[in-house]
């Protein structure tokens, strides 16, 4: 298999795979767990394919789930088994698709306290720290119903009291186990952040000054055209979503279109 190879689409990259695998399409489709026309239709790229079975092609030719979706050249393995990370096939999906915001769950996992934080909740899930809350209420309550009995109402009641809720420290605690992380998460983030916000600030500026060589004044600025280098600039150092990147640039338009000599005093 080669290093590196030419671009091309999905359907492309995998007949290409499979013909240098010397496989018909019957018999890989056999492999791979589908029809041979659902991989006829595939490979002619009219039909798209599901991550299931991209990940399938990716095992069995040993190559990167990128490359089977042609998003890079370079066949090179860089995912894990999901068998190995322990995830279901629908977390891996999530993550894949961007519907769980991979970045965001990196920090939070290597954190040191992360391991704790699942720790509680498994003990939450399990009814573990629970099991222990029902044996003592369970053991209060006998002994304040024998106190009843022989007249020692005001013991009793101190028993009954002493009653607690079955998940409620459980929870506690898991609060704050997440909010010491989020916090620690945050601060290291904003200190890292100053760094960007001020190579940031510089290159805008160093945008600013190129776009005034260009341009007899400022006002002959396309304030279109300026949003979207900015929030290009931004999106290369900060991934965004599709409809908060939009939301940037229009919020960035009207800003560019004012008459920013005129504002100074």
């Amino acid at each position: 298999m080669a290093e590196e190879y030419l671009p091309g689409t999905i359907g492309e990259r995998i007949r290409d795979l499979r013909k240098e695998a010397k496989l018909n399409q019957e018999e890989f489709a056999e492999i791979i767990g589908i029809s041979r026309s659902t991989l006829g239709d595939i490979e002619l790229d009219k039909r798209s394919i599901s991550s299931a079975t991209a990940l399938e092609i990716a095992k069995y030719f040993n190559v990167s789930v990128d490359f089977v979706l042609a998003k890079t050249d370079n066949p090179k393995v860089i995912n894990y088994d999901l068998k190995v990370l322990g995830l279901t096939q629908e977390s891996a999906d999530k993550l894949y698709t961007g519907q769980v915001d991979a970045g965001v769950l990196n920090l939070l996992i290597e954190h040191e306290k992360f391991g704790e934080f699942l720790r509680l909740i498994t003990f939450y899930l399990k009814d573990y720290s629970a099991d222990v809350v029902r044996m003592n209420n369970t053991v209060n309550s006998e002994i304040a119903e024998f106190l009843r009995k022989y007249g020692d109402d005001e013991d009793a009641d101190v028993l009954t009291a002493m009653k607690q809720p079955l998940y409620s420290s459980d929870i506690s605690k898991i609060q704050n186990c997440l909010n010491t992380i989020l916090k620690d998460t945050k601060t290291n983030l904003g200190n890292n952040s100053k760094g960007f916000h001020k190579e940031m600030k510089a290159t805008i500026s160093q945008l600013v000054k190129d776009k005034m060589r260009t341009n007899a004044a400022i006002r002959r600025i396309n304030a279109e055209e300026f949003a979207s280098d900015v929030v290009k600039l931004i999106t290369a150092r900060i991934p965004l979503p599709e409809e908060l990147t939009e939301n940037l640039h229009a919020a960035l338009v009207p800003i560019f279109k004012a008459d920013w000599r005129g504002a100074k005093k």
